[in-house]
């Protein structure tokens, strides 16, 4: 694959970074840090959010929300799914590399399916499914057929301890931890506090989002369309610009940024024509680009730094999709006109 480096788009401004580094050092006192919640005498239960969402699914937030929870021994945590966008929440085994389970493979089972009990026993390998506000049953994008779809997944943690984990969709971008204290120390935050601090991560995420969509609206023209956009926090889920009006013979290179160095890392997507492809294809590049007049066609799997380029050589009207994200609205429109004399 051709690699065509997109310059990378502005920080957001001074204000909005403050709110960045506010929101993502926890536990603080912004929100509702000070008003600690004493030793509780019998178990409590604590939600955390999985992901965020735009309301129209443009942007896709990558953090737990909040990333980090204080709870006692017998006490459970619950994590909600937020999104569309699937997710899981992972403990790796005891000294098991994330090399393992990543980059995310739907076909592996250890990826996939529910593992361990509902109790935390520490050491091994806890994996809760995938996480997605899309019904079990319903379409979060090419999983193996029969993969089960969660609503939520909660874990109950004996034991005192720090206990990290990731999802292994969106690998080491998007981790938490547990810290389990001990039975008599005074728990830092209440649920109301967690409620709180994950709106205001989740606001940030959505104006780091907005932000990144407006540089590439900037950025794109009709013969170069950049195809999402993942900056580690958040993910874009949206081809800009999604019409482009082109002459016959020309050319269009659609390329998935690289954001903050992160080449061949982040958030894959496909620019698929024609009807898409099942089974181990549809993550697979097929078609004929150079020599493009309609019917399939597919970029295959384009991680940030990849660009697929084709050229058009009959007027008409052609739509195209994520296979991974035309659920969320990831769809695309090239126009090919006849060359004026």
């Amino acid at each position: 694959m051709t690699r065509r480096q997109i310059p990378l788009p502005r920080r957001p401004r001074l204000r909005t970074t403050l709110v960045a580094l506010v929101a993502a050092a926890l536990p603080l006192a912004l929100v509702g840090g000070l008003s600690s919640a004493s030793g509780a005498s019998s178990p409590q239960t604590f939600t955390v959010l999985v992901g965020s969402e735009t309301p129209n699914m443009s942007v896709e937030g990558m953090w737990f929300l909040p990333k980090d929870v204080f709870i006692h021994p017998g006490d459970t945590v619950t994590w909600k799914a937020n999104s569309f966008e699937i997710h899981t929440v992972t403990f790796l085994a005891q000294n098991q590399d994330p090399a393992t389970v990543m980059p995310f493979n739907p076909g592996n089972p250890d990826d996939i399916t529910r593992e361990g009990g509902d109790s935390y026993d520490g050491t091994s390998y806890y994996n809760s499914g995938l996480l997605t506000t899309v019904p079990d049953g319903g379409d979060a994008g090419p999983l193996m057929p029969g993969t089960r779809l969660y609503p939520d997944y909660s874990l109950t943690f004996p034991d005192t301890g720090e206990f990290h984990y990731l999802c292994v969709v969106h690998g080491m971008a998007m981790q938490g931890t547990v810290h389990v204290l001990p039975v008599d120390a005074t728990l830092p935050f209440t649920q109301a506090d967690y409620d709180a601090q994950a709106a205001y991560q989740a606001d940030y995420l959505r104006l780091d989002g907005r932000q990144l969509l407006r540089q590439f609206r900037h950025q794109a023209d009709p013969h170069h369309v950049i195809v999402g956009g993942d900056d580690g926090r958040v993910a874009s889920m949206r081809f800009v610009h999604n019409r482009v009006r082109i002459h016959r013979g020309e050319t269009v290179t659609f390329t998935n940024p690289v954001i903050n160095g992160n080449a061949g890392m982040g958030e894959p997507h496909t620019v698929t024509f024609g009807a898409e492809k099942q089974g181990p294809d549809v993550m697979s590049r097929y078609g004929h680009p150079w020599h493009f007049h309609g019917g399939q066609l597919s970029s295959g799997a384009l991680l940030p730094g990849d660009s697929f380029t084709v050229r058009f050589r009959k007027p008409g009207t052609y739509h195209y999709l994520c296979v991974l994200h035309d659920g969320m609205g990831m769809v695309g429109t090239v126009v090919v006109v006849p060359m004026t004399r």
